[in-house]
This record gives C-alpha cells, structure tokens and sequence, in this order.
C-alpha cells in the first residue's frame, strides 16, 4: 500500500485488487488492516464456495437431494394427506389406485397415508439423535482435550471401541 507518511492512499483487498479507499464499501472500516472487504463479502463468497463444492460431486448433490426430499415430504405431507394413517377401511390388500396411492394393508390401512405421517416421525428422530450425540460427543472430547493424560486415553479407547462395535454386528 502507498502511504503519504502514515496515512494509506491505497489498499490491496483479499483478491488483490488494489482500492484507493481505505475504508471498505459502505464506510465502514474494514476488520483486517489493511484490507478493503467486508465480512458480509467474505461470507457470501465461501457460501457460494460451499454451494459450489455440493453441486459438484454427484454423490454429494444425490445424497442432499434425498435429505430436501424427505424433509419436504415431513413439512409438506401433512398438508396434502388428508386422513387418520390409522383408519381401517373394507378395502383389505388393495393394490395402488386413485384412491390408496401405495394401496392398502392387510387391515385397510392407506400404506401412502402411513409413510407421509410417518416420515415426520423419522426425521425427527432422526435430528433429535443426531442433536443428541453430537452434543455427547463434544461433552466427551471437551474433557478429554481439557484433563489429558490417562483420563484422554481412557476415553479415546472407549471411543474406538464403540466405533468398531457396530462391526460386530
């Protein structure tokens, strides 16, 4: 940066470009010295950067894909389905028709009904554990990292243990 004594007359920002103020866009001052771009553009470029990391490997954008579809199925389903999941009916072992999507069990129950009310089910469950466990996980690591020595083994041998047991299985 050119300076006339101590004041800069110009800047460099992240990419290099060089800007003649020294004050980010907006006027607001910039949180790294020197530099002429603000958090909100730092943000928005590794977002973007993310995005574009998740479209662009196929197993990635299949799996995230599946997770938006079932999660609107949970969201959305309810205000579609209309019915007791429930409910017998005389329509035993139906096959799939206009009326029973997904047709109907052995007691008349609508198989569609069941799998859109019960999805919301799943994927509570499902982030409730994970909420659950990542929280566990974070207690644990946090004593290990804080005591250390045999306390930290103790709990990296327990740890491993548990991620080998569902080998076991």
């Amino acid at each position: 940066a050119a300076t006339n004594g101590s004041t800069p007359l110009a800047t460099t920002d992240v990419t290099g470009a060089v800007n003649s103020s020294p004050a980010a866009p907006g006027g607001a001052a910039s949180p790294i010295p020197g530099a002429s771009v603000s958090v909100t553009t730092l943000l928005g470029g590794r977002l973007r950067d993310v995005w574009r990391l998740l479209i662009s490997n196929p197993k990635v954008l299949v799996g995230l894909c599946v997770v938006v579809f079932f999660l609107l199925v949970s969201l959305l389903g309810p205000v579609f389905v209309h019915g007791d999941p429930n409910a017998f009916t005389l329509d035993k072992l139906s096959p799939p028709s206009a009326t029973h999507w997904l047709g109907t069990t052995q007691t008349g129950q609508d198989i569609f009904t069941q799998l859109v009310l019960g999805t919301r089910v799943s994927v509570l469950w499902g982030f409730g554990t994970g909420l659950l466990v990542t929280c566990i996980s974070v207690i644990i690591g946090l004593i290990a990292g804080y005591s250390g020595g045999i306390i930290d083994d103790i709990l990296s041998l327990l740890t491993n243990i548990f991620i080998v047991l569902p080998a076991f299985a």
